[in-house]
């Protein structure tokens, strides 16, 4: 699983400095599995991707009925008065684009975990 988030997310306390050093501390961990890739792109990325699109998530499925082709990919964006699934292979391959150029401008792992334990010492303080 690869999520990618904005440091903005690290900087808006949810639920109290202590609860939200707890959370930051427990993404840290999650990031130290091998099924995870957590990163954060900084505030230092300035204006990117991801800013352009908002929240989405790219879903892929196994083949279907035993065949070698995985089923065509389809993208769930949330939205406020409900959500979209995209599944155009013009629609599928834009977010991947810009699933790409975001992943490219976030931190590498080590520099994710960094950033997430400073934030929750910062909030311990």
């Amino acid at each position: 699983m690869t999520l990618i988030f904005g440091e903005a997310v690290l900087r808006c306390p949810t639920g109290g400095g202590q609860v939200m050093a707890g959370q930051l501390r427990h993404l840290a961990e999650l990031a130290e599995l091998p099924s995870m890739r957590l990163r954060v792109v900084p505030f230092t990325a300035g204006l990117h991707p991801g800013l352009h699109t908002g929240p989405f998530t790219l879903l892929y499925f196994p083949p279907h009925g035993g065949g070698t082709e995985p089923d065509t990919a389809t993208v769930y964006v949330p939205g406020l008065t409900g959500e979209l699934y995209l599944d155009t292979p013009q629609d599928v391959q834009r977010y991947e684009d810009a699933h790409a150029a975001t992943s490219s401008c976030a931190l590498d792992g080590s520099a994710t975990q960094d950033l997430l334990l400073t934030a929750a010492k910062e909030l311990d303080s």
